[in-house]
């Protein structure tokens, strides 16, 4: 508890007791509970029977003195989270056991931060939407997770929001309510019903890492200018075109106008189903591009110009069946800068059809 009343929780590591408590007076005793919690040893017991209905060792070791050890993990129930009213920061990160977040979670008004990162959750209350002073939500790898809640856009306070690597199947609504968003590290084009790409635009703070999952359902060139990707500061973009069922026309289009920012430094493409890259790839726009990802561009019967990006580090082509013909285009022999004057990383396989 910090000079405001507030605790700071972490279960992340329910093996261990990783919190150090200075009750006053007395020696150290470890709780679940990180950030120094300071405590009064009676409010310490107290604490330990409400909220930790676990086995606990207590044991004296040097240099910490009197400690309790927790033994087996915290069972996650609405019992202990409704006490926990000045909550500013809770995470769950890695917790296996936690397959549906309670409606308990409601009731943690102050809390800022949320991580379920790593954990079996199947279903997020819509009662979590009425955290209005949330500011970071991690759902980074939760593979049961398919939906949001639908009311998502009350989150009216939300700065960070991190789920690479969930099955999300579609954005919730009104994404772009959410206008103090800085960091939003995927976005799902779904085939039907959810935010739609050009909600991007209205927020005007985004920076940082972006994955847009199933390109290939965007069917208008105007949604895409209208996200505005090219004034986004991205530092990484990464375009997936897999899990539509039904690819849009116009795809050589679309991805045109997915131009970023020139400031990007990573770009992956995988599973474009276009016959040619935009012009925006090769040459100098992208000027700062470190590291190129090209994955399972099947359909692909040349190589654009690649030779002449000027910071270009690494280079990794993969699963391009229909190239024929590496030409002088891909080096930019016409050029008189020399070509990959910067390449330290080449990695290319499954050129099936290549002659030259």
């Amino acid at each position: 508890m910090d000079g405001a009343g507030f605790w700071d929780l972490d279960v992340s590591t329910p093996k261990t007791l990783d919190g150090l408590a200075s009750p006053v007076p007395g020696d150290s005793i470890l709780l679940g509970l990180s950030k120094g919690t300071r405590l009064s040893r009676p409010n310490q017991m107290d604490f330990m029977q409400c909220f930790m209905h676990a086995p606990l060792i207590l044991s004296y070791a040097k240099p910490q003195g009197l400690c309790l050890q927790r033994v087996l993990t915290i069972p996650f129930s609405d019992r202990w989270l409704c006490h926990l009213k000045y909550l500013r920061k809770l995470s769950l990160r890695g917790y296996e056991n936690l397959k549906n977040m309670t409606n308990g979670i409601s009731n943690l008004k102050n809390l800022h931060y949320l991580d379920l990162s790593w954990t079996s959750n199947e279903k997020l209350p819509n009662s979590m939407c009425l955290l209005i002073n949330l500011q970071t939500l991690k759902l980074i790898h939760c593979r049961c997770l398919t939906k949001l809640p639908s009311n998502f856009c009350k989150l009216i306070n939300l700065r960070h929001f991190e789920l690479v690597g969930s099955n999300i199947e579609k954005m919730p609504n009104y994404i772009g309510k959410l206008k103090h968003l800085r960091t939003m590290n995927k976005f799902v084009v779904a085939e039907k019903g959810g935010s739609k790409l050009k909600e991007l635009g209205i927020l005007d703070h985004l920076t940082g890492s972006r994955s847009i999952s199933n390109v290939g359902c965007i069917d208008e060139t105007t949604e895409v200018r209208e996200a505005k990707l090219k004034e986004k500061h991205l530092d990484t973009l990464m375009l997936q075109y897999w899990r539509c069922h039904e690819v849009a026309l116009h795809q050589e289009s679309i991805v045109e106008a997915l131009e970023p920012n020139h400031a990007i430094e990573e770009l992956t493409v995988d599973g474009y189903i276009g016959g040619k890259f935009p012009n925006w790839v090769g040459g100098s726009h992208l000027a700062n591009l470190v590291s190129l990802y090209l994955l399972r561009c099947a359909k692909f019967e040349q190589l654009p110009l690649f030779g002449q990006l000027p910071s270009l580090q690494k280079l990794v082509i993969k699963g391009f069946d229909g190239i024929k013909v590496i030409g002088e285009e891909f080096y930019g022999n016409g050029s008189s800068s020399a070509p990959f004057c910067c390449l330290s990383y080449l990695s290319s396989d499954e050129m099936l059809d290549g002659e030259e």
